[in-house]
């Protein structure tokens, strides 16, 4: 198994993805200017996981919408299709800052069926349909996973 390592996101990270062609159909400039100026410099947490060569496989965080409540990003290289067991790593980073949280939601384009795949796996739920809400007027399924109260 390739050993990866979390290191804390740096803006440029972005920029070393190597990303899949359906990322570059959605214009990759803009999408990396969402993700270093809304996400990152907005506040919340954000790391970048790197293989052993120090080639960027994934850049994710949480950006905080409310008091504990934030909302889940990823964007995945090419790379991360040779490593099945990246999503653990991910399921990793995102525990690691849940403590903070009640809830966390994702927004996934329902075009890309490995993003749907991934917050399954993460243990989201969908909430439903927002329609146009994306960069290019794109639908969007927002998903969440929300921590139940203690009676």
């Amino acid at each position: 198994m390739t050993r990866l390592r979390v290191n804390p996101f740096e803006s440029e990270d972005y920029d070393l993805l190597e990303s899949p062609k359906e990322v570059e159909l959605l214009n990759r400039e803009a999408v990396g200017r969402f993700y270093t100026g809304t996400v990152h410099k907005a506040g919340g947490p954000a790391f970048t996981i790197v293989d052993p060569e120090e080639r960027v496989v994934v850049c994710l965080g949480v950006h905080t919408l409310f008091p504990r409540s934030g909302e889940t990003w990823a964007a995945f290289s090419k790379l991360a299709a040779g490593l099945p067991h990246v999503w653990i790593v991910v399921r990793s980073v995102f525990l690691m800052v849940w403590k903070d949280y009640d809830r966390f939601q994702a927004l996934v384009d329902p075009r890309f069926p490995e993003s749907t795949r991934l917050v399954q796996h993460l243990g989201y739920k969908p909430e439903g349909l927002m329609r146009r809400s994306g960069p290019h007027g794109e639908d969007r399924m927002i998903w969440s996973v929300v921590r139940e109260r203690e009676s």
